[in-house]
């Protein structure tokens, strides 16, 4: 799961990404989330990704970190920097809550947009993350 913690434009929720579909889904509180869903390419599929956006809030908050606690599954945690937006210190804070596995990726240059601003180098290290969670399983 990966966190973009602020409201996107009507514009942007509207333009999916190559690849991708939109996908609405409720959470156990009744939330409605938003996100984008990606097939995975290998049969048989082997890791399913879902991209979250849109998540507006502190996600540092004292429930966020608890509920972190809780995630059983490997977490990647990624954050531009320098970011203007959300402190890259926040994820820091998120990154200690995690249970391994768990990977912090900061990238450098790429703002509050990492997902659009990092171009291969993120895709590569979401690869690898992902490669390495499922050869630990």
């Amino acid at each position: 799961m990966t966190f973009w913690p602020s409201r996107m434009s009507t514009a942007e929720m509207k333009s999916t990404p190559d690849g991708a579909e939109t996908v609405w889904f409720n959470s156990a509180d009744g939330t409605r989330l938003n996100g984008f869903y990606f097939e995975s390419q290998s049969k048989p599929a082997v890791a399913t990704i879902v991209f979250f956006h849109g998540n507006g809030g502190n996600i540092t908050s004292v429930s966020w970190l608890a509920q972190l606690t809780r995630v059983k599954s490997p977490i990647l945690i990624v954050h531009g920097d320098p970011d203007q937006t959300i402190p890259t210190g926040e994820s820091h804070l998120l990154f200690a809550s995690a249970n391994e596995p768990r990977k912090l990726l900061i990238v450098p240059g790429a703002g509050h947009a990492v997902f659009s601003n990092a171009g291969e180098q993120y895709f590569n290290q979401v690869e690898q993350f992902m490669r390495e969670a499922l050869r630990a399983r």
